[in-house]
């Protein structure tokens, strides 16, 4: 299952389209190089395989673009089905508040995200 980011047919909205693409497949490609990077060069074989795949979804923190494309003039973006976002959490939980544990992995998760970003 994938989860699909239709952009609508608008001249602006159409650019910032491309650009999130364009950054999107850039962090993609940094968390690759930093997968390879973390994969020991004594591994051979399936072991590195794997190891490499698994890191390099979760270098980052930041979802990977599967692929774009074009349907009736709007721009799709396919990405992988995640499991629950921010907002269907608070959502879930009536708009209440959330321990201090739980808000605290958001924001580790958030600041981990962003470190990456800013290298």
């Amino acid at each position: 299952m994938v989860a699909l980011k239709i952009i609508r047919n608008k001249q602006r909205l159409r650019k910032q389209g491309l650009l999130e693409i364009q950054k999107v497949q850039r962090i993609g490609q940094y968390d690759k190089e930093l997968a390879e990077d973390a994969t020991p060069a004594s591994s051979t074989g399936s072991e590195a395989q794997t190891r490499s795949s698994s890191a390099m979804h979760h270098a980052s923190g930041a979802v990977h673009l599967l692929s774009s494309f074009d349907f009736r003039a709007h721009l799709v973006l396919v990405f992988p089905l995640l499991g629950m976002n921010l907002y269907e959490y608070i959502k879930a939980n009536n708009h209440r508040g959330s321990s201090a544990r739980i808000a605290r992995r958001f924001a580790d998760q958030l600041v981990s995200s962003l470190q990456h970003l800013r290298s």
